[in-house]
């Protein structure tokens, strides 16, 4: 019996451990759950895992054993190497950021990061200088935080950080990274048990698979929060978390034995429209029409070369609603035009602060890093004041950047050039006057275009700027260096819809649904195709396909809902549009289209109100204007109906 009891004590214990090993990890994950740090099904860590290291060991072409990124972490980064053994006398350098740094589109070799090093290598000869590119695609002051913990492991002697656009897409980072205090004290023993990080790579893997869908060079690791409606205490929300993560990354570095420097950005102000704008939801009926009056007279007068006289009719209305960021922007550029370069620079500036979309860091986010710099003693390299000083008009635009955000040559040129004296200084090494950032006998020059990746974010950069023929010419190229991949087919569908070749576009969207069947980018192309084609059946049912495999996507509600429109479906379209209009609250189209629906069910007072929506967003919107006027006139509201009917006539088709 004491035998048998025995044997049957051994052949239970391994399940009781596991049953022991598997309470710990479940008490440990239930706890990070209710602290609030513990990531879901659809984390905002995707794409880092503390379990992940920077860097593996490996040999380079000579068989030195060197560093190399982290294969689990190559979509997100450059392919970068250093010496494991590193000379006397040498110098590691990391520099910190997201796109930017990355050299986003071009890659490393055309970042200011590379430019630094070829800079301090060409001036001091007699000294290895090692600058390594830790720019991750869409990483923020958050995730950058994560990664200083791991890089001082490496002991290097200085360390740079430019970061300041991507706090916005990376806000629910926050939950998972308790920004010091006793709640981090006491959640450290917990991140570091070995089980904890066991589970979270579990549950965390590096490289989601859902994200891979554009192939190798059109995936990125991370998941990008979509920011649509962001108000004046979200960016303050922001900032406060900047200057959290930043005073962490400071005593990280610090104890690490390094130096740091902290970096403001920089941003294309003269040529970048903001991306979402609508005026403020608390305007009266009869302000919104004056506004949009104000707009609708500005039109002609620009057209006719009176800028002075335009220009005063969007003061006008930039009176009745200060914070309409596209309606900073175009009165802006009349200042601009003007020559008036002080009051332009202002307004441009206004107009990126106040995007509901902030995909260019707002004022309040640069004042958090030299506020940083001034609390903490780090080093501060004004990049923003320095892109200002050195554009025409103090107004950096298209010279300076290839899109909203993206240093040009010119760009990355400036940056390499301000932090080469004070990588200098911090390394010890006397300053250079010139820093020479390119090998000798080259002159500077924005590398050729011939990156399947490259070519399809300048087609879209074309796209943004509404030039579809130059966008087509781009994006085709890109198609062909990339076949594979379903991204540039959908934007090459895009520029061809915008040219009205909607056969064209709908073959081109079938193609990319063809490579990746799961793509609702594709799908969403290939059914608004389809149902400006005429063909309605085939245009539902891939719209259908696409929301379910993603019910939160607004352009696909919003393509539905004007299918259901054009089948005078109305109960159908306003389904979809309402769901729209919620889950991206500045779309154009949907309260135009939600008014027309309304119109079919006979409730004109609710379709008033809908189209009155639809030019909060979007003052020009003629059929919005003359249908307002209908509508407003059929419950009796006289005075909105002339008014809309004002603007309906400036308006003209």
């Amino acid at each position: 019996m004491t035998r048998r009891a025995t044997g049957r004590s051994w052949r239970t214990r391994p399940g009781l451990l596991l049953l022991g090993i598997g309470l710990v990890v479940a008490v440990e994950l239930v706890a990070m759950a209710i602290l609030g740090v513990l990531p879901p099904a659809s984390s905002p860590s995707d794409g880092f895992s503390s379990s992940v290291p920077p860097f593996v060991r490996d040999r380079d072409a000579g068989g030195r054993e060197t560093w190399a990124v982290h294969p689990a972490r190559r979509h997100s980064f450059t392919d970068q190497r250093f010496p494991v053994e590193r000379p006397d006398g040498s110098a590691l350098v990391f520099v910190l950021g997201g796109s930017s740094v990355y050299g986003y589109p071009h890659g490393a070799e055309f970042a200011f990061p590379a430019r630094v090093e070829r800079a301090l290598r060409t001036a001091h000869p007699d000294r290895e200088v090692y600058v390594v590119n830790q720019g991750g695609m869409s990483y923020g002051s958050g995730r950058l935080r994560l990664l200083a913990s791991q890089l001082m492991a490496y002991r290097p002697d200085v360390v740079v950080i430019y970061t300041g656009h991507n706090e916005f897409v990376e806000a629910d980072v926050a939950r998972l990274l308790p920004p010091g205090g006793a709640l981090d004290a006491a959640l450290r023993p917990i991140r570091r048990l070995a089980l904890y990080r066991l589970g979270e790579r579990l549950l965390t893997p590096a490289l989601p698979s859902t994200h891979r869908t554009g192939g190798s060079e059109f995936g990125i690791d991370v998941r990008r929060r979509e920011v649509r409606a962001v108000q004046g205490h979200d960016v303050t929300e922001a900032a406060d978390r900047l200057s959290a993560n930043l005073s962490e990354i400071v005593r990280l570095v610090r104890e690490g034995g390094a130096t740091l420097v902290l970096c403001t950005v920089a941003s294309n102000l003269a040529d970048w429209r903001p991306e979402n704008s609508a005026m403020a939801p608390d305007l009266a009926p009869l302000t919104v029409l004056d506004i949009a009056l104000h707009i609708a007279r500005a039109r002609p007068l620009v057209a006719d070369g009176r800028d002075e006289a335009a220009a005063r009719e969007l003061e006008a209305a930039l009176q009745l609603d200060p914070g309409y960021a596209a309606l900073a922007f175009d009165a802006a550029r009349l200042e601009h035009r003007l020559g008036r370069a002080e009051a332009a620079g202002a307004l441009y500036t206004r107009a990126r602060d106040d995007d509901p979309t902030p995909i260019r860091a707002p004022t309040a986010l640069n004042a958090a890093v030299r506020d940083a710099a001034v609390a903490t003693g780090a080093v501060l390299v004004d990049v923003e004041r320095a892109f200002a000083s050195a554009a025409a008009d103090g107004i950096p635009g298209k010279q300076e950047f290839l899109d909203y955000c993206h240093p040009s040559d010119t760009g990355h040129e400036l940056i390499a050039r301000l932090l080469v004296p004070e990588v200098e200084a911090s390394l010890g090494l006397p300053t250079t006057d010139r820093p020479a950032l390119h090998p000798p006998g080259l002159e500077p020059a924005a590398p050729e275009v011939t990156d399947g990746f490259a070519l399809w974010w300048q087609g879209n950069v074309e796209l943004r700027q509404g030039r579809a023929v130059r966008a087509e010419e781009l994006l085709r190229q890109a198609v062909a260096l990339k076949p594979s991949s379903a991204r540039p087919l959908v934007s090459l569908a895009q520029a061809l819809r915008q040219q009205g070749r909607l056969d064209e576009a709908v073959e081109a969207s079938r193609r990319a649904v063809e490579l990746e069947p799961e793509s609702v980018m594709a799908l969403n192309s290939l059914g608004l195709g389809l149902g400006l084609s005429g063909q309605s059946d085939d245009a539902l049912a891939v719209l259908h396909q696409a929301v379910d495999i993603d019910p939160a996507a607004s352009s696909v509600h919003l393509n539905l809902g004007a299918e259901h429109l054009r089948r005078r479906e109305p109960a159908l379209a306003l389904v979809h549009l309402d769901g729209a209009a919620q889950l991206q609250p500045n779309i154009q189209g949907a309260w135009r289209n939600i008014g027309l629906a309304q119109l079919l069910m006979d409730d004109a007072d609710a379709a008033a109100a809908a189209f009155l929506e639809e030019l909060r967003r979007d003052p020009i919107d003629r059929r919005a204007a003359v249908r307002l006027s209908e509508a407003a006139a059929e419950v009796g509201d006289l005075e909105i109906a002339a008014r809309a009917a004002d603007l309906a006539s400036l308006l003209t088709p």
